[in-house]
């Protein structure tokens, strides 16, 4: 019982470094480079300064700070992936729901994901009806669909699109997001769900690639919370759909 008590004070004292030591310094890092990228984008604006920066230069700049944008958004999904794993072995995971509108969730977070990848294409497809009213914890469901997303992102080729979509049945809502990318084996797509599991040989298109494993357990358990269920349909060289379900 003593040495029990003693790995769960050390694991405590881990998270307590991801969550504060990683954290800070990577917030203050992404802080300093969308300041000096929106300084950029002004700076260029300006006629002068534009004619004095040949556009391959500019071209580079730009690439850069978003490069290392890009990284530290690699570096925060590892982080917090860690943190919610733990909350979900300790049995601390919270979900609160509440009436929420599922239509809503899903513009917020394409219109995020938006702005993260502004040069690939999202297309929503969603019914012609105001709202889809739901009993949800709408940052929970919007966190779900998220890394939904961003694995398309992963795995899709930059001029394809990502094609995301609401199929309403009688009993429950189905959210579903479509990649075009190398697909995945029929005997792997059931492990995808585990714990720390990386599809083998899979390789990123644009170098975010870095993962443990966890998104797609995390997103599971939160769906599972919510009584819904996951589900992935894929082929080889045909890419994927990833979906989820919430009772209506």
């Amino acid at each position: 019982m003593t040495e029990q008590k003693d790995l769960e004070k050390q694991r405590e004292l881990l998270i307590g470094v991801i969550s504060h030591e990683l954290r800070t310094p990577l917030t203050a890092i992404k802080g300093n480079l969308q300041l000096a990228q929106r300084r950029f984008q002004r700076y260029i604006q300006n006629s002068q300064a534009s004619s004095s920066l040949d556009s391959s230069s500019i071209a580079k700049i730009e690439v850069s700070l978003e490069q290392a944008l890009r990284q530290i958004r690699v570096q925060e999904r590892l982080i917090n992936d860690l943190l919610e794993s733990t909350r979900i072995e300790d049995g601390t995971l919270a979900i609160n729901r509440q009436p929420c509108d599922l239509l809503r969730i899903i513009n917020e977070t394409v219109d995020d994901m938006r702005f993260i990848r502004p040069t690939q294409a999202l297309l929503v497809e969603v019914p012609t009806q105001e709202t889809i009213q739901i009993n949800a914890d709408p940052g929970r469901i919007g966190q779900v669909l998220a890394n939904y997303i961003m694995n398309a992102f992963k795995y899709s080729p930059e001029d394809r699109p990502v094609r995301i979509g609401v199929t309403i049945e009688e009993q429950e809502v189905r959210v579903w997001v479509q990649d075009q990318g190398p697909g995945i084996p029929p005997e792997v797509q059931p492990h995808v769900w585990d714990r720390f599991y990386r599809i083998p040989g899979n390789k990123a298109h644009n170098g975010e690639s870095k993962s443990f494993g966890l998104g797609l357990h995390i997103c599971r358990v939160l769906i599972a919370e919510h009584g819904g269920q996951v589900g992935v349909e894929s082929e080889p060289g045909k890419g994927s759909t990833f979906w989820f379900s919430l009772p209506r």
